[in-house]
């Protein structure tokens, strides 16, 4: 049998197979306040909403709204535009990613049925 966890690999932020990776909006996130040494405390009090939104938004568990991209674009100098496409693509590629798991399980599964028939 094949081993999924090879073909399909997903974290909170990051999901990828062996061709497509999509990346959440919050490891963007996460990548901006690594490399400006910011807390998530600062940047929750930055947009004016809970510690825990931002906790989320950054472990990839909530999706990113309209709000939160102007809030984004606000405190980064970055334009909602680049908050919105990323958020897009990211479930582009998920939704990509995805089928592709699925078409790949379809055929494994037949392969399982075509050995044990032999």
């Amino acid at each position: 049998m094949v081993k999924f966890n090879r073909m399909f690999k997903r974290s909170l932020t990051k999901l990828s197979d062996d061709s497509l990776i999509a990346f959440h909006p919050g490891y963007y996130v996460r990548r901006y306040l690594d490399t400006q040494g910011m807390k998530q405390s600062e940047l929750a009090k930055r947009l004016n909403v809970s510690e825990k939104v931002v906790s989320n938004l950054v472990h990839g568990k909530i999706n990113l709204t309209d709000e939160l991209a102007e809030g984004l674009a606000l405190v980064f100098g970055t334009s909602t535009a680049l908050w919105i496409n990323l958020n897009r693509i990211y479930f582009e590629k998920k939704r990509k990613i995805e089928i592709q798991f699925k078409i790949k399980k379809r055929l494994a599964n037949k392969q399982d049925i075509v050995q044990n028939t032999q």
